[in-house]
C-alpha cells in the first residue's frame, strides 16, 4: 500500500475516534438538557391538577376526590398527559388518545398496574407500565382542611434523576424543592401538611 494512502487512512481514523470521543463526551450534557426541559411541563401538570382538585371540591361540596382515579372520573377534560411526569418512564395508555380518555378504561387498567405510593424508592420493576407519575396526599380531605402549604400532590424522587420532587400546594402554588428540601417536608416522620422548608 502507498505511503499516502496509509496517511490517510491514519488521518481519517483519527478523525473518527475523535468524533465518537466527542459524542460520548456530549451525550451526558445531552440528557440533562432534556431532562431541564422536562421541569416546567411536569410543574405545569401539577398546577393543572391543582385546579382540577378545585373544580372537584366545587363539584362535590368541598370534598376532594379520594384518589386520582376519582379525578380522572370526574369528566374535567384533563388529558392522560397530566397524569404524567415528562421525565418519568410512565406512559399513556395504549389505546388512549392525547384528549379526554375514557375513564372507566382508564381506571380499569391503572388498577391493574397499582399507583405509587412511597416518595424516595423507586416504584417497584414490572412489566406494565405506570399510568400516575404523581402520589395524592389530600385523600379524605375537605377543602376547609386546606391551608396555603398543605401538600396535595408530590412526586417521587426517582422522576428526575433523584435531585428533587415538583410538590403542589393547597394554593396552587407548584414549587420544585432539591432532594434535602423534599425529603424534609415529604418524609414520613414530618407531617406532610407543615409548612415548606426554607430552601
Amino acid at each position: 500500500m502507498p505511503k499516502n494512502v496509509r496517511v490517510y487512512l491514519w488521518l481519517l481514523l483519527a478523525l473518527l475516534g475523535g468524533g465518537i470521543a466527542l459524542a460520548a463526551l456530549s451525550l451526558p450534557r445531552l440528557n440533562r438538557a432534556r431532562e431541564a426541559g422536562g421541569y416546567p411541563r411536569c410543574g405545569s401538570n401539577l398546577r393543572q391538577l391543582g385546579q382540577a382538585l378545585t373544580l372537584y371540591a366545587q363539584a362535590n361540596a368541598g370534598r376532594l376526590p379520594e384518589t386520582l382515579e376519582d379525578l380522572l372520573r370526574a369528566d374535567l377534560d384533563l388529558t392522560p398527559h397530566v397524569f404524567l411526569c415528562p421525565s418519568s418512564n410512565d406512559e399513556v395508555m395504549p389505546g388512549l388518545s392525547s384528549t379526554q380518555p375514557s375513564a372507566d378504561e382508564m381506571v380499569a387498567r391503572i388498577r391493574e398496574r397499582g399507583m405509587p405510593t412511597s416518595l424516595s424508592d423507586p416504584p417497584p420493576p414490572t412489566t406494565r407500565p405506570r399510568y400516575f407519575s404523581y402520589i395524592y396526599a389530600a385523600s379524605g380531605r375537605t377543602i376547609d382542611q386546606i391551608t396555603p402549604r398543605t401538600v396535595l400532590v408530590y412526586e417521587p424522587l426517582s422522576n428526575h434523576d433523584g435531585d428533587g420532587a415538583h410538590v403542589l400546594f393547597g394554593d396552587g402554588d407548584a414549587e420544585w424543592l432539591n432532594r434535602d428540601a423534599a425529603i424534609k417536608l415529604l418524609a414520613p416522620s414530618a407531617a406532610p401538611t407543615t409548612s415548606a422548608p426554607t430552601r
